[in-house]
């Protein structure tokens, strides 16, 4: 996909409204809410035990919010991760088996950390599951609040041309862009139908936005281009 940014909207707004993974079910009065957030105020009120599924800083902010609405938290670790600020701010604690990183990614053993302290309901933070589908889906099976949006609604926006369609269809302010998949020459096309002193990115559909090249001039894509073929043999 491509965008142009001669209209300054903010991009991050539809994310924001839609699918952003809210602390406790606080959000906006205004937020569309239609099955969206599966964690209502009052549902929040109701959990007494929740898994922060994260490390660090971010784990923490979750605990200190936790706290503050008299809801137990347990923070979850792998033994390379052990002396962690995090795991000695919850008021219990849970060892992951591996290490690293994988161990935070791994749906099967955060889901069992969950069910093994008796937590009613999971926070990601953000990064590691916090997007992730089929971990939501994992934990609704299970019985298991995810504080968050839903499965169908992170499947949804994992797929930015579908959410895009989205926006449109509701009349949210979009950026000038392409509508799907292009090939170099679209790219070039579409980048030379803008106006002068405007940039653009190419975005991968079915990815992250870290990392977005800003490409300003045709000869800029070909470069990306021909760069993303050889990292990918």
């Amino acid at each position: 996909m491509a965008f142009g940014n001669s209209e300054r909207y903010v991009a991050g707004t539809l994310c924001f409204i839609l699918c952003n993974t809210i602390e406790f079910g606080f959000a906006p009065a205004n937020t569309i809410r239609q099955n969206h957030l599966p964690i209502t105020l009052e549902d929040s009120m109701a959990l007494t035990k929740l898994l922060v599924a994260n490390r660090g800083e971010i784990a923490i902010r979750i605990m200190r919010a936790a706290a503050d609405l008299g809801i137990s938290t347990v923070a979850m670790y792998p033994q390379d991760d052990a002396e962690s600020l995090h795991a000695y701010k919850a008021d219990e604690t849970v060892e992951l088996p591996g290490s690293g990183a994988r161990a935070y990614l791994d749906i099967e053993q955060v889901v069992n950390a969950a069910k093994q302290t008796g937590c009613d309901a999971v926070h990601p933070g953000y990064g590691f599951l916090a997007e992730n589908a089929k971990f939501a889906r994992a934990l609704e099976e299970a019985g298991i609040a995810f504080v968050g949006p839903t499965p169908d609604t992170l499947d949804l926006f994992g797929d930015k041309i579908r959410a895009r369609e989205l926006a449109i269809e509701n009349d949210v302010p979009v950026l000038p862009g392409t509508a799907g998949f292009v090939t170099v020459d679209e790219a070039r096309e579409f980048f030379e139908s803008l106006s002068p002193g405007d940039a653009m990115i190419l975005k991968a559909s079915l990815a992250a936005a870290v990392g977005v090249p800003e490409p300003y001039s045709p000869s800029m894509i070909l470069r990306r281009h021909l760069s993303s073929v050889a990292a990918r043999l």
